[in-house]
């Protein structure tokens, strides 16, 4: 019987543990994306990375908007464009009231404007950052960018 408990025990502490990495490990990650002779992003680290954020996000933990804002921001450095927006994106699907919504929806619009051309999916997003986040410290800049996408 004393075995059985401590059995299921195990069994139940097993099944509870977290299985991506931590917030701390990430940081280190995050810490180590540069190659040491270039000062550049290095590309296998960085997809590392970024797969490792997308395990943390699934703890639905409240700082994995501010992880998954960060691995946007590294696929957009090695020029992983839809990565970026999927990344973005998924920051408005798992946490559209997080500390990061305003900032992925601009830069969803600015990825769409610069990286990708989509002039109609850049004025969706930037009409949609200026009726959501109107105060926001980037409001000046969506409206002169949507402004220059002209008609």
């Amino acid at each position: 019987m004393k075995y059985a408990i401590i059995s299921l025990l195990l069994l139940f502490t097993s099944c509870t543990q977290q299985t991506g990495p931590t917030s701390e490990e990430l940081a280190e990650q995050y810490g180590n994306l540069t190659d040491e002779e270039t000062g550049l992003l290095d590309p296998d680290r960085s997809r590392a990375f970024i797969e490792s954020t997308r395990a943390y996000a699934e703890s639905g933990d409240a700082q994995a908007s501010e992880w998954l804002f960060k691995a946007g921001e590294v696929a957009q450095g090695i020029q992983d464009n839809e990565e970026a927006l999927a990344l973005y994106q998924g920051i408005l699907e798992d946490f559209p009231e997080g500390d990061r919504a305003a900032d992925a929806t601009f830069m969803i619009a600015f990825t769409y404007d610069e990286n990708f051309r989509n002039v109609a999916k850049a004025r969706e997003y930037y009409e949609l950052f200026l009726e959501k986040y109107p105060d926001d410290d980037f409001a000046d800049d969506a409206q002169i960018l949507l402004e220059m996408l002209g008609e």
